[in-house]
């Protein structure tokens, strides 16, 4: 296979480690990112994680599980309602919340390369990922859980960057692991965790979630789409919906703290209250081996 067709099969791996070069050379001459800079950062995933999601009700559709209009309705009171308990979970016990996110997250994201048949090695590598930034900038993301958690979820980073090596160690097992099936996943997985370790955590964040995962997500779709023409519709339709609801969170929450804070409430504890209908719904469609490609 030549390079030009791993380009074309596989558009989200260059396009992510082209970006992580790039930042890493950037970090490398001494550029730090700038307040703009890290707010257009967590703008980014939170841009990227709303078609995301929003394509969930086509993903449930395309699998099955909400193919009439009373199914769909059942489907869309359901998400909706996890969600919504997610964030009253998180008002009423946000650090409890925010360490359940980890790991949730840490779950999800470690099925962008291992399968639930590899469990202790998709939970250690996902667990990896979202630790690593804690290592070398453990002020930064302290800082980040006081915002969306309060102080006492710097505990959290504090114990994160404890565990370095045992982050460094899962992020080498799993690259060395995923070497049998793939050079370009081992690539992939030794390009996130460097970009983890070294990169500002918003900025490490954004790209690998915009570029790399949701990128994969959205093309598996795509590409298993029957009519695409419904796939941009109801794309666009959810993605409004989820910017309306952002648009009322950002004037609710931006009476109560600075602009950067209130950005960050909404991208992050939005994404988390998203993640769990999310990841239920893909994580059942994938045990179907229906609609999503495993990369």
């Amino acid at each position: 296979m030549t390079g030009m067709a791993r380009v074309t099969r596989h558009p989200e791996t260059f396009l992510f480690l082209s970006a992580v070069v790039l930042a890493l050379l950037a970090a490398a001459l001494g550029a730090q990112p700038g307040p703009a800079m890290l707010i257009g950062a967590a703008a980014l995933a939170a841009a990227a994680g709303l078609p995301h999601g929003a394509l969930d009700p086509l993903a449930a559709r395309q699998a099955g599980l909400a193919d009439t209009a009373l199914a769909r309705a059942a489907f869309l009171a359901g998400y909706t309602g996890l969600a919504a308990l997610v964030v009253i979970a998180w008002l009423i016990a946000p650090v409890a919340a925010l360490a359940v996110f980890i790991l949730v997250s840490a779950w999800h994201f470690g099925g962008d390369w291992f399968d639930e048949t590899a469990a202790l090695v998709r939970l250690g590598l996902g667990l990896s990922l979202l630790s690593l930034p804690s290592v070398l900038h453990g002020d930064v993301v302290g800082g980040i859980y006081a915002v969306l958690s309060g102080e006492p979820a710097v505990n959290l980073a504090v114990y994160q960057a404890r565990l370095a090596p045992v982050w460094i160690a899962g992020v080498g097992v799993a690259g060395l692991l995923a070497a049998r099936r793939s050079r370009r996943l081992s690539v992939e997985i030794a390009a996130t965790g460097l970009a983890a370790l070294v990169l500002h955590p918003l900025l490490f964040f954004a790209l690998y979630f915009a570029l790399l995962h949701s990128a994969r997500h959205f093309l598996g779709l795509w590409h298993a789409a029957p009519d695409r023409r419904i796939f941009v519709r109801t794309g666009v339709f959810y993605t409004a919906i989820s910017l309306a609801g952002a648009g009322l969170a950002f004037g609710v929450l931006g009476r109560t703290g600075e602009m950067d804070e209130t950005v960050l409430r909404i991208a992050f504890i939005g994404l988390a209250a998203l993640t769990a209908p999310h990841m239920a719904l893909i994580e059942w469609i994938r045990r179907r081996g229906e609609v999503l490609p495993r990369a």
